[in-house]
């Protein structure tokens, strides 16, 4: 699987020396949306093995998506709240029981093999009033590497979103940055935005 191969080396070297860090994550993720505690059916799509955002807050339903879970496993590295289902598969693959009213994906898109697929594979996961909220980072040419293999600008970002409707959108440094000892995260400009169904 393409975007297994593409995160696995790089996912796990970040997570053996970065565990912490997705709980300071967590209060960033929940400033950077309003009213995300509200919804009840919630996936995070990438995220990790702490899945940090279910630490903060508890919804009727939790799904963590990630195609490195036996990896994680391996290396005792898994950290969940309770009711959390942990589903192995990609962005651009994995399918839900009951479409999400929220879902989440921070610092993970980037990292995939399609981003296209997987933008598209999420919001056929998303009810029709649900809300798609993301952070991702951009990346020129130059930027590119083992974990980061596809080119991400704005523009690119913006036409995978021509079919939906973008309820908000900001272009900057990364927001985790002041919170996230893993010092590449400073170096790119980030992309964050709220996306719902075109109505």
């Amino acid at each position: 699987m393409k975007d297994e191969k593409i995160a696995s080396n790089y996912e796990l070297e970040y997570w053996r020396d970065h565990k912490g860090e997705e709980y300071k994550r967590a209060k960033v993720m929940l400033n950077m949306f309003s009213d995300l505690k509200k919804h009840k059916i919630v996936a995070d799509v990438g995220c990790g093995p702490l899945s940090g955002i279910f630490h903060d807050v508890s919804f009727t339903r939790m799904f963590a998506i990630d195609p490195l879970w036996d990896k994680y496993k391996n290396d005792n590295l898994i950290v969940l709240p309770n009711g959390v289902e942990k589903i192995k598969s990609t962005g651009q693959n994995f399918i839900l029981e009951e479409k999400a009213d929220l879902i989440v994906s921070f610092n993970a898109l980037d990292h995939s093999g399609n981003l296209k697929k997987s933008i598209d594979n999420i919001m056929n996961n998303l009810s029709e009033e649900g809300r798609f909220c993301f952070h991702l980072h951009m990346r020129t040419k130059e930027q590119l590497n083992e974990g980061h293999q596809m080119l991400i600008t704005e523009r690119i970002v913006d036409d995978i979103l021509k079919s939906y409707k973008v309820i908000s959108k900001t272009i900057g440094p990364d927001p985790f940055a002041k919170n996230d000892s893993y010092l590449e995260a400073k170096k790119y400009l980030s992309y964050v935005a709220e996306v719902r169904h075109a109505t």
